[in-house]
């Protein structure tokens, strides 16, 4: 006697409750789980700090999560927390992926402005995404030699309704104008006094 072949439709009835409750894994986005944290020195040592390596451009040293050695900071977008404990720079906070007990902790950020989405206006024209990355640019423009940009209004540079960028710009150019052709002859006199 030959038992009856099971019908797609059956197969199905008797495989759907299981594809049902089966658990899907869900990936999260925002942190990652990192090696156990490294424990700090009871005393700081600076000499058994490791030398510090040519910070990316935008970033300055900081203090490391020991308060003993100087580390890179993580920039805007980039990974905090975890085992190295890698700070945000100035201005910059690591965003918890959980709450503030994983600030420090084995878990992954990511470094954000407090103030995010609200776009600022500087006085070169630019519109940056916020008050953090126009002052990235600034540090990174001080590197370079060059000026750094100023923030002249929230919100982007061409909206109408608000004051425009290329006035406030040429009032800057003005001022400083009148102090290159002033201060010279102020150098002058104070020389010649003396």
């Amino acid at each position: 006697m030959s038992r009856p072949l099971l019908q797609p439709a059956g197969l199905l009835q008797f495989l759907l409750p299981w594809l049902l409750l089966t658990p899907v894994p869900v990936a999260r986005v925002e942190a990652r789980r990192s090696r156990a944290l490294l424990p700090c020195p009871v005393a700081c040592e600076p000499t058994r700090c490791p030398p510090l390596p040519t910070c990316s451009a935008g970033t300055t040293p900081v203090l490391d999560r020991c308060r003993c050695c100087r580390v890179c900071a993580a920039a805007e977008g980039e990974a905090c927390g975890g085992a190295r404990g890698l700070p945000c720079g100035p201005g910059l906070k690591c965003g918890a992926p959980f709450s503030q007990e994983y600030v420090g902790g084995p878990w992954l950020g990511t470094c954000g402005c407090p103030a995010t989405g609200a776009a600022v206006c500087g006085s070169d024209g630019r519109t940056y995404a916020s008050l953090c990355a126009l002052r990235a640019e600034n540090r990174a423009a001080r590197l370079r030699g060059a000026l750094p940009a100023v923030p002249v209004q929230k919100g982007y540079c061409g909206d109408p309704g608000t004051r425009s960028a290329g006035r406030v710009r040429s009032k800057y150019n003005f001022i400083a104008e009148v102090v290159e052709k002033v201060a010279p002859s102020v150098v002058h006199l104070q020389l010649f006094r003396r």
